[in-house]
């Protein structure tokens, strides 16, 4: 369907040159580089602006927007591993514990949750811990914030052509800079969530409690949970940065004499 009006503006500059010109030796060079960047500025109103939930694990949101560019990654911000049960407990944005009231009118404290109403799953230690943003103590769609563009700030190449007689020599680098990928391999080795195979990261895995930050390893990751549990959400934990440089190709050639 053409449902929206998109603007791509952007650049492009080409170089080449010729440093050395002899009459058996010549060397050149090229390189190019572009920008380009796109707009919406119309959608139909029979499109959904969205796509995606966010609340199902693996996910994220595809937001279309009137004047901002397509590609966009929406997601949670992930914040590590709950270590212990006292880091389950849901804290405003000074950092001070929320409290409740139960059913006999004791004063408890707030469990983070997931999803609430909807899904309502409690948060338990060794969980994917996820922040926060507005210190509710759920995790639900108003968490979700803006977490990268897949379309490069740039593209390009470059490469040198080296000519001694009868010989020549072809290089040539392509790159790509400043786009966000998502890294679903690390995904699906990591989720720790079915009997799929998984990478040798997962034996870093929370197994027990631990009483500090200090004591945890930095490369911690959530615990083992079977077909339950929230721990793969799409978040940052995935996102990337896909920038590159590739020796993408090499030749030699080498021509014969005509006569020949």
């Amino acid at each position: 369907m053409n449902v929206d009006v998109m603007d791509n503006q952007g650049w492009e500059l080409s170089v080449n040159t010729i440093p050395v010109r002899m009459p058996d030796l010549t060397v050149s060079f090229n390189f190019n580089i572009s920008q380009n960047k796109n707009y919406i500025r119309e959608i139909s109103e029979l499109y959904p602006m969205e796509t995606g939930t966010g609340l199902s694990k693996g996910d994220y949101i595809r937001s279309f927007e009137v004047n901002q560019p397509m590609g966009s990654f929406y997601g949670y911000m992930y914040d590590g591993v709950y270590l212990n049960k006292d880091q389950t407990i849901a804290r405003d944005k000074n950092g001070n514990k929320i409290y409740t009231y139960d059913e006999k009118g004791q004063r408890v404290p707030v469990q983070m949750r997931f999803g609430y109403p909807s899904i309502d799953y409690e948060f338990q230690p060794g969980d994917a811990r996820y922040t926060d943003v507005n210190n509710d103590g759920n995790i639900d769609y108003q968490g979700i914030v803006y977490l990268g563009n897949s379309t490069p700030k740039f593209t390009g190449g470059f490469g040198p052509m080296i000519r001694y007689k009868d010989f020549t020599l072809n290089a040539y680098f392509n790159f790509r800079y400043g786009n966000k990928v998502v890294n679903r391999a690390k995904m699906n080795l990591e989720k720790i969530y079915n009997f799929d195979n998984q990478s040798t990261a997962v034996l870093r895995r929370w197994r027990h409690k631990y009483e500090s930050e200090a004591e945890a390893p930095s490369d911690l990751l959530p615990r083992a949970l079977y077909n339950t549990g929230y721990n793969y959400l799409g978040s940052d934990r995935f996102i990337e940065d896909g920038s590159f440089l590739r020796f993408k190709s090499l030749s030699l050639k080498y021509q014969v004499n005509r006569n020949f």
